[in-house]
């Protein structure tokens, strides 16, 4: 089952933004000298370039049928597909890349620590880099297959084994930036072509778990538009704490890129579709996945016909260029 599933089945509190003063440990004080972060710094700077807007979806995971019955309503390929590794044996972390097509294109998401949770003050202190530099080596074979990689995705929210209220102890943002940075400094010297997407999710605040401009390339948020939740308020939207507002403005300060790893509503109308693709048409956006799936979250587009119309004509083979 997938990390996320947790996630649509609890109400997401919104609270105040902010930045949280003296999350992260520093690099000097966890013994990296000030060269290993320029070097880090440098491939980082390989990504600022012009956004894609390349498209993909979650249909499921190696479930090439479902890729393929929606190129063939989309009347175009799909650039990527998303999928995850494996949450219970973080080392099994390119075993779908077997299952897909080699052609296949993939954003991969990447847990920080196990389902059942860590004390993650110890992933900060380093007792995993063994497990991370596993996971780090296992993605140079598939290195030309990926489109991205997210580490410790939606860290904001309280389903998530390395978010704050999820299994494990000491869960903090300070010991998930060093965690994060200790993976990430792994990741970068094993595929330093591939950008590292930090994703949190849209509705709750989240700079307080950034890791810093020189372990992210892509900022990204995962956005789902849940009518158990929420209701269908495109203002919401744009001002929730991590909404489409506050992704512009830090994505800006920050010079990065911005990508949707995952969107998706379960309200059938066109609106929340035509926003999202007006909005990402004026942005510098890298890539956006739609959960095109019911695993987690019931988003397949055969359930929602006035979703699908409106997303064949916003990003189907005939839509109008912007």
């Amino acid at each position: 089952m997938l990390p996320a599933l947790k996630r649509r089945q609890l109400l997401a509190g919104i609270g105040a933004t902010g930045l949280a003063a003296g999350i992260g440990v520093s690099l000097l004080a966890r013994g990296h000298d000030t060269d290993q972060t320029r070097a880090i710094g440098a491939e980082e700077k390989k990504f600022k370039k012009s956004a894609q807007q390349k498209l993909g979806a979650f249909v499921g995971g190696a479930a090439e049928a479902n890729a393929k019955e929606m190129e063939a309503w989309l009347g175009r390929s799909l650039d990527f597909v998303m999928d995850y590794g494996d949450e219970n044996e973080l080392a099994n972390n390119v075993f779908r890349f077997d299952e897909w097509p080699a052609h296949r294109k993939i954003a991969l998401a990447q847990p920080l620590s196990a389902k059942t949770g860590w004390d993650l003050g110890e992933a900060a202190a380093g007792r995993y880099d063994r497990l991370y530099s596993e996971c780090a080596d296992n993605l140079k074979r598939v290195r030309n297959r990926l489109e991205s990689i997210r580490i410790g995705w939606e860290m904001n929210g309280g389903w998530m084994p390395w978010s704050a209220e999820g299994p494990g102890k000491n869960q903090t943002p300070a010991n998930y930036v060093a965690a994060y940075r200790r993976f990430a400094r792994m990741v970068r010297a094993a595929v330093p072509d591939v950008p590292l997407d930090w994703c949190p999710n849209f509705d709750k605040p989240s700079e307080m778990f950034y890791p810093g401009d020189a372990y992210v390339d892509i900022v990204g948020v995962d956005l789902y538009l849940n009518k158990e939740y929420f209701a269908d308020d495109w203002n919401f939207v744009m001002t929730a704490p991590s909404g489409l507002n506050w992704l512009h403005r830090f994505a800006r300060k920050h010079d990065k890129l911005i990508s949707f790893p995952e969107w998706a509503t379960n309200y059938d109308n066109s609106t929340f579709v035509e926003n999202m693709h007006a909005w990402m048409a004026k942005r510098p956006v890298a890539y956006q996945g739609y959960w095109n799936d019911d695993n987690a979250f019931v988003g397949k587009f055969e359930h929602f016909p006035k979703v699908r119309a409106a997303y064949l004509k916003a990003f189907g083979k005939l839509a109008k260029k912007t």
